[in-house]
């Protein structure tokens, strides 16, 4: 079951309004959503995820903090941004919090005043969940939690990189 009070207080707002949005989806007529999903197909403009940047205090540390969980080399690696591409072309990024803060200037709140705490979970399923979360507090990480089956059908384990991203490995 989906809990809030997990969620730290500006994201549970957040998670409130979206479940509240997701539910209220379900409330509709068989015919409301057939032509919701007529006008999402007729529009021909699938959401395509790009890639994901994770602000990080120190861009070449994380470089090679995440090189080695990984397992492999960044595929881009120039001042001010980091990929790693994986499975299917998508791109994980890393920026300097110095960075971002300078690309989008003051109207941008200073990622820096919540470094060290969960800001994103990466979730990444991999064959061997238990050797990348192994990689992973070899390198730094903090363990959360060991690999273990969870509700949902997964088995994850989850660590804290050390700019407080949450990651969790999961297999099946």
């Amino acid at each position: 079951m989906f809990s809030i009070r997990r969620l730290q207080k500006p994201f549970a707002i957040l998670a409130a309004v979206l479940f509240v949005s997701l539910s209220a989806q379900h409330s509709f007529g068989e015919d409301s959503r057939k032509s919701l999903m007529e006008r999402q197909s007729a529009t021909n403009s699938p959401v395509k995820l790009g890639f994901v940047i994770l602000y990080v205090k120190d861009q070449a540390s994380s470089a090679r903090f995440y090189s080695r969980v990984l397992a492999q080399k960044p595929t881009l690696d120039v001042p001010g941004m980091t990929e790693f591409t994986l499975e299917n072309g998508f791109k994980f990024g890393l920026m300097s919090e110095k960075g971002i803060a300078g690309l989008l200037g003051p109207a941008l709140p200073d990622p820096s005043k919540g470094s060290g705490i969960p800001r994103a979970e990466i979730y990444i399923k991999v064959a061997d969940p238990q050797a990348y979360h192994q990689r992973a507090l070899d390198s730094g990480a903090r363990e959360i939690s060991p690999l273990q089956p969870r509700p949902w059908g997964d088995r994850v384990a989850y660590s804290i990189d050390p700019d407080g991203h949450v990651l969790a490995f999961a297999g099946d």
